[in-house]
C-alpha cells in the first residue's frame, strides 16, 4: 500500500521542481534525442530505450559519467532511477555485498549468488566461486556507456534477472585523439587517466589506463582501482568486421568496521582480473549478427578476515562464446536466434587462525543456451504502428539441469505516444557456492522469476518527455539452507511491484533539467535495499560560453539492509538505514587549450554531499560528508 506523507511529499517536490527524460528505441537503435540545437547534455541519465521485444534499459553515457564526477560503476548508477547501491569506502568496494553492489528494482541482494549480472562487453565479471558481481572488476574508464538490463529480457541476457553491462569505448570517428586527466580532493583520493584513440580507413582503436585511489573518510577505509583496456578492429569487407577487447584490473578496498567497533585488522578485499575478446560481425540487409569468443581470468582474495578465519582465495576462469543473428526476411518482420557456450571453473583455499587445516574447494560446470524469438512491425513509425513478438531461450547447464525461459512482448505507438507491454519467465542458476566447503546443493533447481512490466512514454514537444513503467515480479525456487544440517533447498519466495518515472525538459540549447522518481512494494517487506521511495533529480547549465555547472540530488527512502544471506540458517533481516539526502555539484571551465598544443581543456572543482547529510547504506557505518575535489583534464 501506497502511504502518503512527508516522505512521498518530499518526492513529489523533487519532480515538480526539476525535469528529465526517458528516450526509448528500438534496441538496435540510438535514442531519440530532444532539439538538435540542444548542446549540453543529459544530466543523470541518457535516456532509457524500449527494445523492440518490449524490455527496457537505461543508460548512461560518458558524459553522464563525467557531470557526475563518478569515479566507478556504482557511483555513476547511484542516481539512475530504480537502483540503489551500498558502499564502505570512497574508493574502492568491499566484496560484493554491503560493501559495494547494485540493486535494480530490490533484486540483486541474495548472497552468495546474486540475481543481477554483471558483465563487461557482455561477458560476465563476478566471484569466481560465491557467484556474484565484483564491482571493482568493471572499472569506469573503459566505458563508452553503461547499461542497466531492468527486469527479465531472455533477449538480453541468459541467466539473471537483470544487469549491469559496460559497452567498452571505440573511436568512431576519422583522425586521432589522446586525453589525460587527474584530480585531487578531501581524504587523500586522488586520480590519473591517461587515454588515447585513432582511426584511419578500416582500422580503428582504442586504450587506456586509470589509477584512483583514496585514505578513505575513516581509518581503515582506504582503496585503490587500478585498470588498462585495449580494444582494435578492422572493417574486413563493406559487410564483415572484426574487433578484439581486452581488460586488466587490480583492486584493493578496506572493511573499516562500525563507528562502536572499528576494525583494525590489516582486512582487506583484492581483486584481480584479466578479459578478452574476439568478435566477428557480419551486416547485411536481411542478416546483422556477430559471433563473440571470450576468456576471463578472475581472483578474489579475502584477507586477514575477523574471527577465526585468516584468508579466503578465490580463483577461478570463464570460456566460452556468444552468437546472434537477427535475420529481416520479409518486410517489417525479423528472426533472432542465438546461442551461447560458457565454461565456468572455480576454486578457493581457506586457512584458519588456529592452525586448523585448509579448506579447499574446485569444480566447474558448462551451461548452453540457444534461444529464438520472432517479431513484426504492423504500421509505420511514423503513424500509427504495432510490435507483437514472442520467443524463448532454452539453458541446459551440466550440474543443475534445464529450464526454459519464455517471453511474449508488444510495443505500439502514435507519432509521439510509445506504449510497451513485456511478460517473460526468466531463470536464475546456482553456482558453484552451493557445491564449496562441503556444501551439498547439487540437486538444486534454478531460481524462477515470473516478470509483467508495462510502460507509457509521450513526448509532449521537441523539448520535454516522460514516460512512466510499472512492474511485477513473482520470484519461486530461492535457494537457502535450511534444517539442522544446513541443507540447501528450493524454498523462497517474494514478490516485488513498483513503478518507475522519469521526466525531461530542455527548454533552451544551453540546459538541461531532469527528474526521476521510483516507488518499490516487496513482500516480504524486509527485503533489503528495497526503499519504498527513491527521487533523483539534475541538471546541466552552460553559461558564459565556457562554463558548465551540473548538479545531481538524491531521496533514498529507509530501508532494510545487509544482502539477504542464503547460507545463514535463519535468513531473517531487521537492521535498517535511515532515510538520507545527497546534493552534489561539478562547476567546469571549458577553455582552449591550443597554448600548449591541445585541443580542448576541463578545469572542475566538484562537490559531494554538500548539506553534509549523516548517512550509511548500512547500519553504523558512517559515509562520508562533504567533500571537494579539484581536476583537470587535457584533450590533444
Amino acid at each position: 500500500m501506497v502511504h502518503i506523507g512527508i516522505k512521498s511529499a518530499c518526492v513529489l517536490a523533487m519532480l515538480a521542481n526539476f525535469g528529465g527524460t526517458a528516450l526509448a528505441a528500438d534496441a538496435d537503435e540510438v535514442p531519440v534525442k530532444l532539439k538538435e540545437e540542444v548542446v549540453v547534455s543529459t544530466p543523470v541519465i541518457e535516456g532509457n530505450q524500449v527494445t523492440r521485444y518490449g524490455g527496457t534499459k537505461t543508460i548512461v553515457g560518458a558524459e553522464q559519467v563525467n557531470d557526475l564526477n563518478a569515479q566507478d560503476v556504482t557511483n555513476a548508477l547511484r542516481t539512475t532511477p530504480g537502483v540503489t547501491i551500498s558502499r564502505y569506502d570512497v574508493i574502492g568496494s568491499f566484496g560484493g555485498g554491503e560493501g559495494g553492489a547494485v540493486f535494480i528494482r530490490g533484486l540483486g541482494t541474495g548472497r552468495p549468488g546474486g540475481e543481477i549480472k554483471t558483465t563487461v562487453d557482455g561477458v560476465n565479471l563476478g566471484n569466481p566461486v560465491f557467484n556474484h558481481g565484483l564491482m571493482d572488476l568493471m572499472p569506469i574508464d573503459p566505458a563508452g556507456s553503461i547499461e542497466v538490463i531492468k527486469g527479465v529480457q531472455p533477449t538480453e541476457q541468459g541467466s539473471g534477472f537483470g544487469g549491469v553491462n559496460i559497452v567498452p569505448k571505440r573511436m568512431t570517428e576519422e583522425g586521432y585523439k589522446t586525453k589525460v586527466g587527474t584530480s585531487y580532493g578531501s581524504f587523500n583520493t586522488m586520480t590519473e587517466t591517461v587515454e588515447h584513440g585513432g582511426r584511419e580507413g578500416a582500422l580503428d582503436y582504442y586504450l587506456g589506463e586509470g589509477l584512483r585511489k583514496s585514505n578513505g573518510h575513516r581509518d581503515n577505509s582506504e582503496g585503490s582501482l587500478k585498470d588498462a583496456y585495449a580494444t582494435v578492429g578492422y572493417q574486413l569487407a563493406p559487410n564483415w568486421s572484426v574487433r578484439a577487447f581486452g581488460l586488466g584490473t587490480d583492486n584493493v578496498a578496506r572493511d573499516p568496521g562500525t563507528r562502536y567497533a572499528p576494525n583494525y585488522r590489516e582486512e582487506r578485499y583484492k581483486t584481480t582480473n584479466s578479459l578478452g575478446t574476439l568478435t566477428l560481425a557480419n551486416a547485411y540487409g536481411a542478416a546483422n549478427g556477430e559471433i563473440k569468443l571470450y576468456a576471463t581470468h578472475i581472483d578474489s582474495r579475502w584477507l586477514d578476515q575477523s574471527g577465526n578465519t585468516g584468508d579466503t582465495k578465490m580463483w577461478g576462469d570463464n570460456l566460452g562464446f556468444k552468437a546472434k543473428e537477427a535475420l529481416t526476411l520479409w518486410t517489417g518482420g525479423e528472426i533472432l536466434t542465438g546461442l551461447d557456450f560458457d565454461r565456468a571453473t572455480g576454486s578457493s583455499r581457506t586457512t584458519y587462525d588456529n592452525g586448523a587445516n585448509d579448506s579447499t574447494f574446485a569444480n566447474k560446470y558448462t551451461t548452453i543456451s540457444p534461444r529464438v524469438a520472432v517479431s513484426q512491425l504492423i504500421g509505420d513509425k511514423g503513424g500509427f504502428y504495432v510490435i507483437p513478438s514472442t520467443g524463448v531461450r532454452y539453458f541446459d547447464n551440466s550440474i543443475f539441469g534445464s529450464e526454459w525461459a519464455p517471453h511474449a512482448g508488444l510495443v505500439a505507438g502514435y507519432k509521439d505516444t510509445e506504449a510497451h507491454f513485456s511478460i517473460a519467465r526468466g531463470v536464475n542458476y546456482p553456482g558453484l557456492e552451493v557445491l564449496a566447503q562441503g556444501r551439498r546443493g547439487q540437486d538444486l533447481n534454478a531460481e524462477v522469476m515470473h516478470h509483467v512490466e508495462a510502460g507509457l512514454s509521450q513526448k509532449f514537444s521537441d523539448t520535454i518527455k516522460a514516460d512512466v513503467t510499472g512492474f511485477q515480479e513473482h520470484g519461486d525456487n530461492r535457494y537457502e539452507r535450511a534444517g539442522y544440517y544446513g541443507v540447501w533447498v528450493n524454498t523462497g519466495h517474494y514478490e516485488i511491484q513498483g513503478v518507475e518515472g522519469t521526466v525531461n525538459w530542455a527548454p533552451t540549447k544551453t540546459l538541461s533539467l531532469y527528474t526521476g522518481v521510483t516507488w518499490i512494494d516487496p513482500s516480504p517487506t524486509n527485503l533489503p535495499y528495497a526503499p519504498e521511495w527513491t527521487a533523483t533529480a539534475g541538471g546541466n547549465w552552460l553559461f558564459l560560453k565556457h562554463f558548465k555547472l551540473s548538479v545531481d540530488a538524491q531521496y533514498v527512502d529507509s530501508m532494510y539492509a545487509l544482502t539477504a544471506t542464503r547460507a545463514s540458517l535463519t535468513p531473517t533481516n531487521n537492521q535498517k538505514v535511515v532515510q538520507y539526502f545527497l546534493l552534489n555539484s561539478k562547476l567546469a571551465w571549458m577553455f582552449d587549450a591550443g597554448f600548449i598544443g591541445g585541443k580542448g581543456g576541463e578545469l572542475f572543482l566538484a562537490g559531494d554531499n554538500l548539506t553534509n547529510s549523516q548517512y550509511c547504506t548500512r547500519p553504523d557505518y558512517p559515509m562520508s560528508g562533504i567533500g571537494v575535489t579539484l581536476g583537470m583534464n587535457l584533450t590533444f
